[in-house]
């Protein structure tokens, strides 16, 4: 029935172009979210075997089931809670520092990362406290408006990382995610922190990830003026060939693509008409050639198209 195909190779490729693409040493990879939903553990052991040493995750639990299969340098975004800490050390996990009550009970010798807060208003430092006691690995930021590149929140938040990274002139630092690689190399520094690129999620250079295809379970030809689907919102005349696949937005198919989503048949363009439901979708397949227009052929929902 439904396929969800995830290539890997794909994934390895736009980790070859991010990491080409940035001029400073080390382009890590962010594998969060069981790697934007598409696996994380057989993402990072792909992407450690190509070269990748640095994974950033969300949570020390994502942090843990990624300690199963790696053994590179695992990176935690939200830092460390007070009980957390035997775990962090048991399983190697390196806190992204945020906040002063996070460096306080973070052991002074154990590595850990420094978030500043350049203009995000999300996590990270304000300013700079006494921090020269702590075993500091990385400083970083995150940029907010990277994927404008022609909005001023971008130098501004790159003129005052400048300044915290003056006090830390010998840590490596962080500021690029996936469009900061692309903004200007001024934003590279030391480390990128690609995400969305990686999956194919950019609309640069990168190649496309993710393809789910849903075969046509019922044709129906319209003989009359008809409604279709819920609501009657749309009208359907004579000639007309709706076919009907078997997912909707249970599946996470948006509704906001009712009346104005498309599909794919190899080439050709099917629009979805009528409501999206909770796990149906119809579509008019009227340009598709008569020998392609049977129960099974498979429709490309996500994919090249």
């Amino acid at each position: 029935m439904n396929k969800l195909t995830i290539s890997l190779d794909a994934i390895t490729a736009n980790y070859k172009t991010l990491k080409n693409d940035f001029t400073g040493s080390e382009c890590a990879a962010v594998v969060k979210a069981d790697g934007y939903g598409l696996g994380m553990t057989p993402i990072a052991k792909r992407l450690s075997k190509e070269g990748c040493r640095k994974f950033f995750v969300a949570t020390m639990e994502e942090g843990i089931e990624l300690r199963k299969s790696i053994q590179d340098q695992i990176y935690v975004f939200h830092g460390a809670q007070k009980d957390e800490i035997k775990d962090f050390t048991a399983h190697n996990l390196i806190p992204v520092i945020n906040n002063s009550a996070q460096l306080e009970i973070w052991p002074k010798d154990k590595p850990c990362v420094l978030h500043f807060d350049t203009g995000m208003t999300r996590l990270g430092f304000n300013d700079l406290l006494s921090m020269k006691a702590y075993n500091v690995v990385m400083i970083m930021s995150h940029l907010a408006c990277a994927d404008e590149s022609h909005d001023g929140k971008n130098s501004e938040q790159l003129e005052n990382f400048h300044k915290i990274a003056a006090a830390f002139p010998q840590i490596p630092k962080s500021l690029c995610n996936s469009s900061g690689i692309y903004l200007s190399p001024k934003y590279h520094f030391d480390i990128a922190r690609p995400g969305i690129a990686l999956y194919g999620g950019h609309n640069r250079e990168m190649r496309n990830v993710v393809t789910l295809t849903a075969p046509i379970i019922h044709i129906q030809q319209i003989s009359k003026t008809s409604t279709i689907g819920y609501g009657a919102e749309y009208e359907c005349v004579p000639g007309d060939v709706i076919a009907t696949i078997p997912l909707g937005y249970a599946d996470g198919i948006l509704r906001s693509l009712n009346h104005k989503g498309r599909v794919y048949s190899g080439d050709y363009e099917l629009p979805i008409v009528g409501r999206i439901s909770m796990d149906l979708i119809t579509i008019k397949i009227n340009n598709l050639p008569l020998e392609q227009r049977r129960l099974g052929t498979m429709v490309e929902i996500l994919g090249e198209k």
